[in-house]
């Protein structure tokens, strides 16, 4: 067993979120002591205890606090951020279940446009600077003079910026194709908080953990080799393209090894009733 379904096995149903505040709660100590330990603010020790993504910061700080607030708790930092990274794997919450997949996007500034940024301010005050510059001393005296950029130093801008501009570009490239292999992806839609799993015998668990009523598990197009274990068929429905199968089972019934591969799952589900989504 790999140290990541370690983690998973040793946590069950719980989140990195419930071992903290359970852990917590045990040794008696409130949450303002906790802050006022770490320095980690009230609203996001409660938002990591209650699983409330939307009132976190950026993943990257989450997995930070997480190892902070851990180790303060006597646990090992290092597995609770791992067991966070897996159980939030892939997940989109919908305020309301509409049986549309929706992918959310995040708009953002990446470093590499602040370096052309950068570079495109530094090309054009350098050329303002030896125009206004220049003639303004060239009004005091000939001896104040502003050299010309050289040609070297004008070529080195414009090769930059133009690589900068293909790596931009390609980089859009990617993430269209990431998002469009999403949103024709495999949906899988929480009609009520069921437990499921995504795993493969190659690699480590995709996801492990709660989907909550109205949440929707995505998947990219051109999976291959995962399966999927659910704890409830009746409160799980699937969705490809605008193919939706609804309660895939009975109440209760848990079913295990579901293929995710597109055809092998449609041929899967091919004696359970269909819908069209718009």
């Amino acid at each position: 067993m790999s140290d990541r379904e370690d983690i998973l096995y040793k946590s069950g149903d719980k989140t990195a979120g419930d071992i903290l505040r359970e852990t917590r709660e045990l040794d008696g100590i409130s949450i303002a002591d906790v802050a006022a330990y770490t320095k980690i603010p009230v609203k996001n020790l409660r938002a990591i205890e209650e699983n409330n993504d939307d009132d976190l910061p950026s993943p990257i700080y989450v997995v930070g606090f997480i190892k902070t607030y851990a180790s303060y708790l006597g646990l090992v930092g290092e597995d609770m951020a791992e067991l966070y990274k897996m159980k939030n794997a892939g997940r989109h919450f919908e305020p309301e279940l509409n049986l549309e997949a929706k992918v959310d996007t995040e708009t953002y500034i990446s470093n590499r446009w602040l370096l052309f940024i950068c570079l495109c301010s530094l090309f054009a005050f350098s050329i303002v600077y030896n125009t206004l510059g220049k003639n303004r001393f060239e009004r005091d005296s000939e001896q104040y003079s502003i050299p010309e950029v050289p040609d070297s130093v004008r070529q080195d801008l414009t090769a930059n910026s133009r690589k900068l501009a293909a790596l931009l570009e390609e980089e859009e490239v990617r993430n269209r194709e990431l998002k469009e292999s999403i949103e024709k992806g495999i949906h899988i839609v929480a009609i009520e908080n069921i437990w499921i799993q995504v795993i493969s015998d190659t690699s480590p668990p995709l996801y492990s953990g709660v989907l909550k009523k109205g949440e929707v598990f995505q998947l990219p197009k051109n999976l291959t080799g995962y399966t999927l274990t659910t704890g409830d068929a009746a409160s799980t429905s699937i969705q490809i393209d605008e193919a939706l199968w609804e309660n895939i089972g009975e109440k209760g019934d848990v079913i295990r090894d579901i293929p995710l591969d597109r055809e092998q799952l449609r041929d899967y589900l091919s004696g359970v009733s269909t819908k069209k989504v718009e």
